[in-house]
C-alpha cells in the first residue's frame, strides 16, 4: 500500500546509525564507562555479593590495591553516591576506588644514551571533603568502608 506523499525506502541488513551515535549526534554525552583499572583509595575497601553496604562480604582490598573495573552499576546510596563498580569478586563502593590507566611511557632509546633516562610513577591522590586545599582531608581514619 502506497500513501500519497510517502516514499518507500527499503532497510539495509545492518543499522546505518547507532543509538550511541545518535545521542552523541543530538549533542548529549551518556556518563562513559569507568576505565579498565581501579585504584583503591581508602586504607579498607570491602568486596560485596551485591551492590549494597548490607549485603555479604566475599573479600577485602587495601589502599592502593590495582584491580580490574568491569561494569559501573546503580546501587545502595552511601554518602550522596549511589555508583558501585563490578569485579572479579563482587562491587565495591565507587567512591574510595579511583579510575586509572595503565599507560606506559614509549621508549626513547636515541636518546637514551645521551641523557639518564627512567620512569617513576607513583599513584597518590590528596583528597579534601571541598575543593579547597585548606579543607579537612578525606580518608584519614582506618575503619573500613563500604
Amino acid at each position: 500500500m502506497k500513501l500519497a506523499g510517502w516514499t518507500t525506502i527499503a532497510a539495509a541488513a545492518t543499522p546505518l546509525i547507532t543509538r550511541r551515535s545518535y545521542v552523541s549526534a543530538q549533542g548529549y554525552s551518556p556518563i562513559p564507562p569507568p576505565e579498565p583499572l581501579g585504584r583503591v583509595t581508602y586504607e579498607f575497601l570491602n568486596i560485596r555479593a551485591s551492590p549494597s553496604t548490607t549485603s555479604g562480604q566475599t573479600g577485602q582490598l587495601l589502599r592502593d590495591n590495582i584491580i580490574p573495573l568491569y561494569e559501573q552499576v546503580t546501587g545502595e546510596t552511601v554518602t550522596n553516591n549511589d555508583i558501585w563498580y563490578r569485579t572479579d569478586n563482587g562491587y565495591i563502593y565507587s567512591s574510595y576506588v579511583q579510575p586509572i590507566e595503565d599507560k606506559l611511557n614509549q621508549p626513547d632509546p636515541d636518546n637514551a644514551k645521551k641523557r639518564f633516562w627512567g620512569e617513576i610513577t607513583v599513584p597518590y591522590t590528596d583528597a579534601h571533603h571541598q575543593p579547597d586545599a585548606q579543607s579537612q582531608r578525606c580518608c584519614s581514619n582506618t575503619s573500613p568502608r563500604a
